[in-house]
């Protein structure tokens, strides 16, 4: 009897419990399998945005072109309008040098006159001629000398002018070159799929070193240098060509004074 009553018990527990398991073996889905069209297609919807990212830099690209070329036309603008005021500079100073010589051209001959009517003897006649011979001689050395002086200081101002515009084009071309480098650089690591930050990160890196190259070529000293060493080496001419010109004047005075002296 009790061993009945348990095989019962143990029919009736497995009735229970059997379906059920069944019933959990049958309802857990299978995963499905990746077809390969869909690992396709997912490559490609990749690839897709991983084009999108890397048009970001062909973007950048233009930006950076467009900021070169107006940086290119404003150097080559300033260049333009720079020859013609100064050449309009230049000929508005020696207009007014010529003007000035002219006049004291013509008061110093007033004056040569006046010495003239002073004299009483040949002897006097024949210093005055002298005197006012040196005079001009003198005036037209220190003309020579100045007028040598600015030709030579002109000349170099055009050409360090010149020098300085073409070092502005080779800053501005090589910061092109670096610049398309650069994106080149960003376009080939974002092609291969380095993540778009890391690529982003190392392009402005780039860009950032070829702005600095460039910044530091356009602070070249060497334009300045140039004038100041123009400057005064027209300043050492003019100054020693004034003090010839008073020691001239000097000697002229003097020997005209010693002329009318010994006539007394």
């Amino acid at each position: 009897m009790k061993l009945a009553s348990k095989l019962a018990i143990l029919v009736f527990m497995a009735g229970v419990f059997m379906p059920s398991a069944v019933f959990a073996l049958e309802s857990e889905d299978p995963k499905p399998e990746i077809t390969v069209e869909q690992q396709q297609e997912k490559a490609r919807r990749l690839a897709e945005e991983r084009s999108k990212s890397c048009e970001r830099f062909d973007r950048i690209a233009n930006k950076l072109r467009g900021n070169y070329d107006s940086r290119k036309s404003r150097s080559l603008d300033r260049l333009s309008d720079k020859k013609p005021v100064l050449k309009d500079k230049q000929g508005a100073q020696k207009d007014n040098i010529e003007a000035k010589r002219a006049q004291w051209d013509a008061e110093r001959t007033e004056r040569f006159e006046k010495l003239r009517e002073k004299a009483q003897t040949d002897e006097h006649k024949q210093a005055i001629e002298t005197y006012i011979s040196a005079v001009i001689a003198a005036v037209n050395a220190r003309r020579t000398a100045t007028d040598s002086a600015r030709t030579t200081y002109l000349e170099g101002l055009h050409t360090a002018i010149e020098s300085r515009h073409s070092d502005n084009v080779i800053a501005a071309t090589n910061f092109k070159s670096q610049i398309e480098n650069a994106v080149s650089k960003a376009k080939a690591a974002c092609s291969e799929g380095t993540p778009y930050e890391q690529v982003k990160a190392a392009l402005e890196s780039d860009i950032r070193a070829a702005q600095q190259t460039y910044k530091e070529r356009q602070a070249n000293a060497t334009f300045k240098e140039q004038l100041r060493v123009l400057r005064e080496d027209r300043k050492v001419v003019v100054k020693a060509a004034h003090e010839t010109f008073q020691q001239a004047m000097a000697q002229a005075r003097a020997d005209l004074k010693a002329a009318f002296e010994a006539e007394l």
